[in-house]
């Protein structure tokens, strides 16, 4: 128990978008502290090309100009460009997925959750 209050405060953010985003009230932190173990954990595995494929994504198909969205996200334009670079080997931090979430108006699963098609082999380098 003693670890929970050092979980929420490390990671404030995540603690911020997990009550925004579910029915959980400020006071159910056993429930918010189990929601964030498993999506820190999930994080952890993830494949960072699926998360930068993800935010290209999410950003084309709202026609959105990297600039606004990284204005939006309270991102400098240089790191959102390197977020959305494949071959480039800049991690997203949580904190920057976070910041996302918002700006998209998203879950944070929508970044870290592979399309069908990128498991089956299929490229995306048509998205431009």
């Amino acid at each position: 128990m003693k670890q929970y209050p050092n979980m929420i405060m490390e990671n404030k953010d995540l603690v911020e978008f997990i009550q925004k985003h579910s029915n959980i009230n400020g006071k159910e932190y056993r429930n918010v502290i189990e929601l964030m173990q498993i999506f820190i954990n999930l994080y952890k595995t993830v494949d960072y090309t699926v998360v930068k494929r993800n935010i290209r994504r999410l950003r084309k198909e709202r026609g959105i100009k990297k600039s606004v969205l990284a204005e939006k996200a309270g991102l400098s334009e240089g790191v959102y460009i390197n977020l959305e670079n494949v071959s480039y080997k800049y991690k997203p931090t949580l904190q920057m997925i976070i910041k996302l979430a918002y700006a998209f108006d998203c879950s944070l699963y929508d970044f870290i959750m592979p399309l069908e098609d990128e498991e089956k082999g299929i490229s995306y380098k048509s998205l431009g």
